[in-house]
């Protein structure tokens, strides 16, 4: 089929578009009949790889987060929940929810972003304490409703310094980026993701907040994708 394309640096005008268009119908026309076989246009096109796609964001209200982060913190019992999922009053939870994702048929790509307005840790004279971290990650829902973490998407950000008096040393603030793709390894099957967050210290003891943390502004996708069986 004779096809003539506009030539670079000519303007394109309705005139122009409208002739080109043209000259494909007379061509398509002038194909005779016993050329194409008999429904070879009828073939399927492939289908869509994207199965479900959700999304959720949590934005204008700063949340503040002092839980401990598992395995870190001096005691267990009297600390306050491990991981918490990052959240505000006015949009809930960051996470999706799906009716039951088999992982034999799909794989889960998960994209996150979680905005950190404020990191930060006080020295109050607890001898050793001189530091502590943040850490975000995402969690999947399996079938026994369960929520278990995915450790390869641990993410860490340590905290900005401040003197006895309160006073800040130096700000720390950005963007904490988190790509996975979920299958059959992680879970056989997937009902929920959500993002949470956790503090890598805290005396439990004097229940002293030595290292916390402010989000503002997250964002979370999950998006389900068909493979071969």
């Amino acid at each position: 089929m004779a096809w003539t394309p506009h030539k670079e640096g000519d303007a394109i005008t309705l005139a122009a578009v409208n002739a080109n268009i043209s000259a494909l119908e007379t061509q398509a026309n002038l194909v005779p009949a016993d050329a194409i076989t008999f429904k070879s246009l009828h073939s399927e096109h492939l289908p869509s790889v994207i199965g479900e796609a959700r999304s959720k964001r949590v934005f204008g209200e700063e949340q503040t987060y002092i839980n401990t982060y598992p395995g870190w913190e001096r005691d267990v019992t009297s600390g306050p929940a491990h991981w918490q999922v990052i959240a505000n009053s006015t949009h809930g939870d960051l996470g999706v929810s799906f009716t039951g994702v088999d992982m034999a048929k799909n794989k889960v790509l998960i994209m996150a972003n979680i905005g950190v307005k404020n990191i930060n840790h006080r020295i109050d004279g607890n001898g050793a304490v001189t530091k502590g971290h943040a850490a975000v990650k995402i969690q999947v829902k399996n079938a026994a409703g369960d929520w278990v973490g995915l450790a390869r998407t641990e993410r860490f950000l340590s905290p900005k310094r401040d003197d006895p008096a309160g006073l800040l040393l130096e700000t720390r603030h950005g963007d904490i980026p988190i790509r996975t793709l979920v299958d059959s390894s992680d879970t056989a099957v997937v009902y929920g993701v959500r993002a949470v967050v956790s503090i890598s210290y805290r005396v439990s003891a004097t229940l002293d907040d030595d290292c916390q943390v402010s989000l503002l502004n997250s964002n979370l996708s999950a998006i389900t994708i068909k493979q071969a069986i």
